[in-house]
């Protein structure tokens, strides 16, 4: 289970890095997608802290991963095409915003679970606490009883 929180992190890691050190040759890019990009980005982050699964946070990677595709096709494209770099231009912003979305119902959720978990560990805390102070009072109790009876059955021997 470490080890694939481990990978998932790592992965989120060179992705975030990768999109980092590729955001200056996206300056071309018109202006409204790049802070979709890092609105995204800090979402799946938010994410992550929240508590995502790995195979959720694994899915919002490989979204990402596309859309680092689609901005490189858009990059390659000439200034002549403008019909397919606009066709591009609008399929990288509707997976922004699907992806955004996503992230989002994802940090809902693991927020709720992690909460609940809290919730249960510390439940499971107070009733074991409580447990352990009826045991030990029930067995204080027994003890006195047995050294009680203990003490009546005693012979006493003059000398």
């Amino acid at each position: 289970m470490t080890k694939s929180v481990a990978a998932t992190t790592f992965a989120i890691a060179i992705s975030v890095l990768a999109l980092f050190i590729t955001s200056p040759l996206l300056a071309s890019q018109s202006a409204e997608s790049q802070p979709s990009l890092n609105r995204v980005i800090q979402d799946v982050q938010r994410a992550e802290a929240a508590g995502a699964r790995p195979e959720e946070l694994g899915k919002l990677v490989d979204e990402l991963n596309s859309v680092n595709a689609l901005e490189d096709q858009f990059q390659n494209l000439s200034s002549q095409e403008a019909d397919k770099r606009s066709q591009l231009l609008g399929e990288i912003n509707n997976s922004l915003a699907a992806i955004d979305v996503e992230a989002n119902q994802i940090d809902i959720a693991a927020s709720q679970r992690t909460f609940t978990n809290h919730m249960i560990a510390y439940s499971s805390a107070v009733v074991g606490a409580v447990l352990t102070t009826v045991a030990s009072h029930y067995l204080s109790s027994l003890w006195r009883k047995y050294r009680g009876k203990r003490a009546l059955q005693l012979k006493i021997v003059p000398k």
